[in-house]
């Protein structure tokens, strides 16, 4: 999923396993102190909206 649109990810994500959400975070991949979530995936994107972490659940 690196290199690859925001939004694109998202609509992957969410289409592959319907039980979870893509939540988009800024550039320097800042995450909530929240307990593991298993409905959750993490999308990382640089400033051009870019997929640049490896998405993860959490």
């Amino acid at each position: 999923m690196v290199g690859v649109k925001i939004m694109k990810a998202k609509a992957i994500v969410e289409r592959s396993n319907p039980k979870v959400v893509g939540v988009s975070v800024d550039g320097r991949c800042s995450t909530t102190l929240d307990p593991f979530c298993c409905n959750r995936v993490w999308l990382c994107s640089d400033k051009n909206g870019l997929i640049n972490v490896t998405p993860v659940v959490g």
